[in-house]
């Protein structure tokens, strides 16, 4: 697989931040204070030449446009590109009803495999957990809330805390479960 990313922290000049934030922005993300000139024409350009260049080029055009008022700027870029352990079959993709919120739903192309994987369910947090594996054994958590209405509740509830529980009570099972009343 191939897994590159950027984590960086810009600061304007003249502002100030908590020790305690920049050592955890260091300790979790990896990302150092960097003095930055928002309101700089360039800045937009340095920016995307720095993510190109962590990148190896998979990633350009992050960055169009930053206020030029703007304080602190947490920047983070993910590009992974990898193998299912487990394949879906391109004759398996159908289209189907997919809901961007509770009022919206548009056709995108689903993909179906019959296979065992890794899953749970957190009746705490209303929502089923499943793993998908990745050749080089890494894997990809893909969290379903129960209700339309469930994604902002479960954002604000999801911590490392609750990803390690996950992954804890996580059993070898084929994925298709009932649904419950009110799910999506």
């Amino acid at each position: 697989y191939t897994l590159r990313s950027v984590n960086d922290l810009y600061v304007q000049r003249q502002f100030s931040l908590l020790n305690e934030f920049k050592d955890n922005m260091k300790k979790y993300y990896f990302a150092e204070a960097q003095v930055a000139d928002f309101s700089d024409p360039t800045f937009v350009s340095r920016a995307n030449e720095r993510i190109v260049k962590l990148t190896k080029g998979l990633i350009k055009d992050a960055l169009v446009n930053v206020h030029p008022d703007t304080l602190v700027m947490i920047l983070n870029c993910l590009y992974f590109k990898g193998t299912w352990e487990n394949k879906f079959p391109v004759e398996a993709t159908y289209k189907q009803s997919f809901r961007l919120n509770e009022k919206e739903t548009v056709k995108v192309p689903m993909m179906k495999v019959k296979a065992n994987f890794l899953a749970t369910e957190d009746n705490e947090l209303d929502c089923r957990v499943l793993q998908l594996p990745y050749v080089g054994n890494i894997s990809m958590l893909i969290v379903l809330p129960y209700k339309l209405s469930g994604l902002k509740t479960l954002e604000n509830q999801l911590s490392p805390q609750v990803v390690e529980r996950w992954q804890k009570d996580m059993t070898n099972r084929y994925p298709v479960a009932p649904r419950r009343s009110g799910a999506a």
